[in-house]
C-alpha cells in the first residue's frame, strides 16, 4: 500500500510559489530545498528562481535528479546529511525550504542553525509539513489488520517525530514567523519565517 504521507503529483507551483512571492522576489532568488529526492518540487520550482539547489541524503535520488536536469545551468543536486553542517557557503541563500522533509531531522535546532547560517540577511525558511491530524487521519485508514501493511511502531514514530517538530517551532527563536497556517491544504502545516538580524 502506498504511504499516504507523500504528497501526489497534485503538487503544483501555487502551492508554494504564492506564500513565497509574497516575502520574496523569486526571479532573481537563489532556493536550496532540503530532502530534496527525485527532484519532484524541482520541477515545479526552478523555472521560477534565479537558482535552485536541492540536497539529498540518497545518493540514487540524487542521480535520478541529475539526469532529468542535466544542461539545466540553474539547477543543481547534492548528496548531502540535512542533519550536518550543509555544503553550502555562508550567507549564499534567498530561501531555504523543507517540503516533507523537517519533521524526519533528528536536531531541528541544528537544522535551523544551519539555515540560519547558508540564508542571507532577509532571508526565508519555508516548511511544508504533516500536521498531527494529517498523521493521525494516513494512519486510521490503514488499520485494517488484514491489509498487513499497518505498523504501529511506525505509526508512533511518526507522530512523535511531528509533535516534536512542532514543539521545537513553538519555541524556535532564530527565525520570526511571516505566515503559519496549520490548515493549509486541507492537513498541511506551512510556516514562512525569516531570519532575524
Amino acid at each position: 500500500m502506498e504511504n499516504p504521507l507523500i504528497m501526489h503529483g497534485d503538487f503544483n507551483k501555487d502551492i508554494l510559489l504564492k506564500p513565497l512571492g509574497r516575502y520574496v522576489s523569486l526571479e532573481q532568488s537563489s532556493l536550496l530545498e532540503i530532502g530534496s529526492g527525485n527532484g519532484r518540487i524541482a520541477r515545479v520550482l526552478s523555472p521560477h528562481v534565479n537558482r535552485y539547489v536541492g540536497i539529498d541524503i540518497s545518493d540514487e535520488l540524487v542521480q535520478m535528479a541529475r539526469r532529468e536536469f542535466f544542461g539545466r545551468t540553474n539547477v543543481d543536486f547534492i548528496v548531502a546529511d540535512g542533519n550536518s553542517t550543509l555544503p553550502i557557503r555562508e550567507e549564499s541563500v534567498d530561501v531555504m525550504l523543507y517540503v516533507m522533509a523537517l519533521h524526519f531531522l533528528h536536531d531541528h535546532q541544528a537544522a535551523f542553525s544551519e539555515a540560519r547560517r547558508v540564508l542571507r540577511l532577509a532571508g526565508v525558511l519555508a516548511l511544508f509539513e504533516p500536521s498531527e491530524k494529517e498523521v493521525g487521519e494516513a494512519w486510521s485508514g490503514m488499520l485494517n489488520p488484514f491489509s498487513g501493511s499497518f505498523n504501529p511502531t511506525s505509526y508512533q514514530r511518526k507522530m512523535e517525530d511531528v509533535r516534536r517538530m512542532n514543539s521545537f517551532l513553538e519555541s524556535q527563536s532564530l527565525f520570526d514567523v511571516l505566515e503559519r497556517n496549520t490548515e493549509y491544504r486541507g492537513n498541511k502545516v506551512l510556516m514562512v519565517l525569516r531570519k532575524k538580524s
